[in-house]
């Protein structure tokens, strides 16, 4: 079993985040089952006050809110991150075979 985790970023769409998983349960002559799920909540940001703001898309969430101090003069930032969801399903990986999936993030800021 071996997991490799890359991560790469959009030449053009700079605020686009790709997080991939590659399984490779080739080397074994039984199926892997595993979850992904959060073991907790993330601590609130202390610089952004974020509220989750509804999404038009099944398995996509979304986050908005105002950042807390201004970084240039008085002009305060509004953030928005969008992510896609993780499944609380269990994903099974068949001996033999190698699964490939994708997480999206984006994150947002204006003025």
């Amino acid at each position: 079993m071996k997991v490799t985790n890359n991560r790469y970023s959009h030449r053009n769409l700079t605020s686009l985040i790709v997080n991939e998983f590659v399984i490779d349960n080739s080397a074994s002559d039984e199926d892997f089952t595993f979850k992904f799920k959060q073991d907790k909540d993330q601590a609130a940001s202390k610089d952004i006050d974020f509220q989750f703001v509804g999404s038009n898309w099944q398995g996509v969430g979304s986050v908005a809110g105002m950042v807390n101090h201004a970084e240039q003069g008085d002009k305060t930032a509004k953030v928005a991150y969008s992510y896609t969801t993780i499944s609380d399903d269990d994903i099974v990986v068949p001996n033999n075979t190698v699964i490939r999936f994708n997480f999206l993030a984006t994150f947002r800021a204006s003025f």
